[in-house]
């Protein structure tokens, strides 16, 4: 174990004001809206501690820690989807990586596979997923919450083979 992984923790978040407030400023973080969708299906902005709520509420959240800093966000919906953020200041260090194969360790005991899913133009997303032994399962045309088709590609990772 490196360094840097004996650095990270990740741990569960609840939905007190605590973790809101984590996982808000986490999500102002998002300065490229990549990960954090923030407009409503009308276009209207949705608040950001609003937001947090909402992902705490509808999803299992957890809060990745290194060097006792807050650095991002994993997530898992009850549909078995996963999403990652880290704090760009973080990126392009291997943290993302071995915080998703921490996770699919602590999940494969409950789940058979995991989903994610992220728009094609995000390059950074998808080569940390393929990297992860994430396969492309589809491309599709869907509608953005702002009303611009946009190409999302789904990819999936059976996790009981680890």
């Amino acid at each position: 174990m490196s360094i840097v992984e004996r650095s990270i923790s990740i741990k569960n978040l609840d939905c007190s004001k605590e973790s809101i407030k984590i996982v808000s400023d986490l999500i102002e973080k998002d300065k490229s809206g990549k990960t954090f969708y923030n407009e409503d299906e009308h276009g209207n902005i949705i608040p950001t501690e609003r937001l947090a709520k909402l992902y705490l509420e509808y999803s299992d959240m957890y809060v990745i820690q290194y060097i006792e800093q807050n650095i991002g966000l994993l997530a898992i919906s009850n549909c078995n989807e996963i999403s990652l953020f880290i704090d760009p200041n973080y990126q392009n260090k291997g943290l993302g990586e071995y915080c998703l194969r921490t996770f699919e360790q602590l999940l494969k005991k409950e789940v058979n596979a995991l989903v994610a899913e992220t728009t094609i133009d995000n390059i950074e997303a998808i080569r940390l997923l393929e990297k992860a032994g994430f396969k492309k399962i589809n491309e599709s045309r869907q509608v953005s919450i702002n009303n611009v088709y946009v190409k999302v590609a789904k990819y999936k990772k059976n996790i009981q083979q680890i």
